[in-house]
């Protein structure tokens, strides 16, 4: 039941995404057939800041684990560092100390 009501979270917070980018990207559009670059390059490096700031990258089921990740992600970003990995379910892992 609660993978279920992740997933709709996801799922909704996806669509929203999605509204958020629809009328930049028509916008990004009409600059191309303008033949406007620079104005495209702007616009598209806030959606890209936008995108980053505002999407949950990881979800682990442990909000701690969450959070280090996401700084760590955040940190490499701003280097240039990218990286993949895979994270599993890890609502069950405890940490001491931890609420």
């Amino acid at each position: 039941m609660i993978k279920d009501w992740r997933y709709e979270e996801s799922k909704t917070k996806n669509v929203e995404i999605c509204a958020r980018f629809k009328h930049p990207i028509a916008a990004l559009q009409g600059l191309i057939a303008d033949e406007q670059y620079d104005k495209m390059k702007e616009i598209l490096e806030v959606q890209n800041t936008e995108l980053i700031n505002n999407t949950n990258v990881f979800e682990t089921g442990n909000k701690l684990i969450n959070t280090i990740l996401y700084t760590k992600y955040a940190e490499t970003r701003e280097k240039g560092i990218t990286f993949r990995f895979v994270i599993y379910d890890l609502s069950s892992l405890k940490i001491e100390g931890v609420l």
